[in-house]
């Protein structure tokens, strides 16, 4: 890893500065009340992108139970073009959260707990063999930033078995 870090011009540019995993006090399950421009930009987004393609608060509240909205949803930072252009390339819009149900920080090792009860009832693993990395600060303290991002759908050709800057040169999405 220290190789790879190394290698990276400018890591500011990747990496997100770590995060200290405290537990937040549990809020109350709101109910989504979007108004005014947010919720203008959300329904121009499903839209454009389609309901296959677009996962805001509505589908994570849907899918998502183990997930916090936040009480401000972030504004799309995409305007019409990109989302078109993204749109026709496959992938989807969608909004990541940061904070798990119980106010905890959503991080790896809280996704673990939360999800490998289900996927253990249907006879599968969500995560394999995490003893090489449980205790490492990425899986332990960092958590996803709360934003709007497009995400693929299918693997990148070619990107198994590549770090994430070869992968990312691959995409060619800047």
């Amino acid at each position: 890893m220290r190789a790879w870090l190394e290698s990276v011009k400018d890591p500011s540019q990747i990496l997100r500065p770590k995060r200290t995993a405290k537990p937040r006090p549990s809020p109350e399950v709101p109910t989504i009340k979007l108004e005014g421009d947010i919720a203008r930009q959300i329904e121009t987004a499903r839209t454009i992108m389609g309901p296959d393609a677009f996962f805001g608060p509505e589908q994570i509240k849907e899918k998502y139970p183990y997930v916090t909205l936040p009480d401000i949803i972030p504004p799309i930072p995409f305007d019409q073009d990109r989302m078109e252009r993204e749109r026709n390339a496959g992938m989807v819009l969608r909004l990541v959260c940061d904070t798990a149900q119980d106010g905890a920080p959503l991080t790896g090792s809280k996704l673990n707990e939360l999800l490998s009860p289900v996927y253990t009832a249907r006879n599968e693993t969500f995560l394999n063999n995490i003893n090489s990395f449980k205790d490492e600060p990425f899986f332990t303290m960092e958590t996803p930033r709360l934003a709007w991002v497009f995400m693929a759908t299918e693997l990148l050709p070619d990107s198994t078995n590549k770090n994430y800057v070869d992968e990312l040169a691959l995409s060619q999405i800047t």
